[in-house]
């Protein structure tokens, strides 16, 4: 496998390892090391480490412990690198109470500085954060960075702040990631005052803020419609030397898209493939949403063909984009061939599909298909919500069939659909008034006419 010519080294061969493991061929790296051993180089703890990384990330874990035994018996000591990386192996697997063993055995055998993986959902990782402190290991930076960022992806800004404040009277420096994750949080909930903050603060402490942090923000502020903020934020970062990456362009087209500013969004999507980024599905998406939500029926549909084109698999918000798009132009037949090739492609409806096709078919007075799709949604396991109801509740209302809209009403009472109830059940009450006024302006009508028919016979009489 190795050349004649290659001076053969426990550093060139460990550095050869690395590079077919990051290639995912983890068996030429293990014919490699097996290799070096007949050859008489034995194996370091860098080289072990690292095809046992290349185990875990292709979720080979238990070739990873059948190497680390290996390791032992050729007396080259597991460190805290490996121990961690079959911990998060384990972890990727869900194997989460052998991960939290592997831990707390590195924990016993005084390899102590700062364990960095936590494991499990946040009620586990919340316990182990918390046994950690018991047995006297101290938390470092990504210990608590790990922690905060899970606290906001539960929507638990409060901890997350509170974890943030007890890092640094810990003593224990923020890094670029803690921020990140900070800033992230922030921005994904509209908070975008606190995030702005957060950033500048980094910057004084001397943590250089990286592409994550840039994109984060630039996300808040484009789904806020702050376009001047993205578009400095964007040059700013070019500025210092921070390279933007698929996630910066998609965040920066889905921004302008939704101000349908598309001369900047489609300026973007050829800048981004110009400096060597590819287009993925969140940017098409993005684009096609936005089209759709205009009317540009045509560009969407281009933009459509392009992504099949380049092997891009539309997903099921791509088609539910164009479904609703074509319906908003009254192109039933459309959005209907549309529907039918999702089945084909095997790309499964949901709920936001169906409630798209039954709200487009009430407004279109076809009832009967809206209620053979929403027949059709209960077989297939999709449940309805209240957008859903409210859609075959106002065609049955428009319709004057207020018995079958009752029946739904009830219906999606007995189901516990609670969200908008209240405004259903007011839509319900002012047809009622209305059909009433209407009723009492007939009968006033013809009893005004009856009395006028009757003064003209008895003056003709």
């Amino acid at each position: 496998m190795v050349g004649a010519d290659v001076e053969i080294t426990v550093h060139s061969m460990t550095i050869v390892i690395d590079g077919f493991c990051k290639r995912g061929e983890v068996d030429k790296a293990k014919d490699l090391m097996e290799e070096m051993v007949t050859k008489g180089i034995e194996p370091n703890v860098v080289t072990y480490n690292t095809l046992i990384n290349g185990f875990c990330m292709k979720g080979m874990v238990d070739e990873a412990l059948r190497l680390k035994t290996v390791m032992e018996q050729k007396s080259s000591k597991p460190d805290v690198v490996t121990y961690n990386t079959i911990a998060i192996g384990l972890c990727k697997l869900k194997r989460y109470k052998e991960a939290k063993s592997w831990l707390f055995t590195m924990i016993k055998r005084g390899l102590n500085h700062n364990v960095v993986t936590l494991i499990g959902n946040l009620d586990e990782a919340k316990k182990l954060f918390e046994e950690m402190e018991k047995r006297g290991v101290r938390p470092n930076d990504v210990t608590y960075s790990v922690l905060i960022d899970r606290y906001f992806k539960k929507g638990n800004l409060e901890e997350a702040k509170r974890l943030f404040e007890e890092m640094e009277k810990m003593g224990v420096r923020p890094n670029a990631v803690t921020y990140g994750a900070l800033i992230d949080g922030y921005s994904k909930k509209g908070n975008l005052e606190e995030a702005k903050g957060l950033f500048v603060e980094m910057e004084k402490m001397g943590v250089g803020p990286d592409t994550i942090t840039y994109n984060a923000l630039i996300d808040g502020y484009g789904k806020k419609g702050e376009l001047k903020e993205v578009k400095r934020l964007f040059e700013e970062m070019e500025k210092k030397g921070v390279r933007p990456d698929t996630i910066t362009y998609n965040a920066l087209i889905d921004g302008y898209g939704k101000k349908w500013n598309f001369v900047e969004a489609n300026r973007l999507f050829v800048e981004m493939e110009k400096v060597g980024f590819k287009p993925n599905l969140v940017t098409y998406c993005a684009l096609i949403g936005g089209h759709c939500k205009k009317g540009n029926l045509k560009e969407a549909k281009w933009l459509f063909e392009l992504m099949e084109k380049r092997g891009v698999s539309p997903n099921i918000a791509t088609y539910n984009a164009l479904i609703d798009g074509y319906f908003r132009k009254g192109n039933l037949n459309e959005a209907n061939r549309l529907f039918e090739e999702m089945g084909e492609k095997g790309v499964r409806p949901n709920t936001i599909t169906y409630t798209t096709l039954i709200d487009g078919h009430d407004k279109k007075w076809n009832l009967k298909e809206a209620n053979r799709l929403f027949e059709e949604m209960e077989k297939r396991g999709v449940s309805p919500n209240t957008i859903t109801y409210t859609a075959l509740i106002d065609g049955r209302n428009k319709k004057g069939n207020l018995k079958e809209a009752r029946r739904l009403f009830e219906e999606m009472e007995k189901r516990g659909v609670e969200a908008q109830l209240n405004l259903i059940r007011k839509e319900m009450q002012e047809h009622t008034y209305r059909c009433a006024a209407e009723v009492k302006k007939m009968v006033e009508d013809v009893q005004i006419e009856a009395h006028y028919l009757d003064m003209v016979e008895r003056e003709a009489a």
